[in-house]
């Protein structure tokens, strides 16, 4: 998904992020929110996915986490399907 398509659930937990990086109220990305790192999910399926350029925050209220990468859109996963979510060198 796109940044207009990210869902409203999200945009306030978005806008939180940002907030608490330092960079004022906002609640719109730009490239250099993404950084040189990436993100690795293993499923309890037991598949698995790698994200480049990207970062992810949890949201426990809603049971979801959320993927957000600079190249490949917004991710939005229920926690309930997320053996484990990790940062990893690109």
């Amino acid at each position: 998904m796109r940044q207009d398509d990210l869902p409203s659930r999200w945009r306030a937990r978005l806008a939180a992020h940002l907030a608490a990086k330092g960079d004022g109220p906002r609640d719109q990305l730009s490239a250099f929110d993404f950084p040189p790192r990436a993100v690795e999910v293993a499923f309890v399926d037991g598949s698995h996915a790698r994200f480049k350029y990207a970062f992810w925050l949890e949201e426990p209220a809603l049971r979801e986490l959320c993927v957000f990468t600079e190249h490949c859109g917004y991710i939005v996963l229920a926690r309930g399907a997320v053996e484990s979510i990790q940062e990893a060198p690109l």
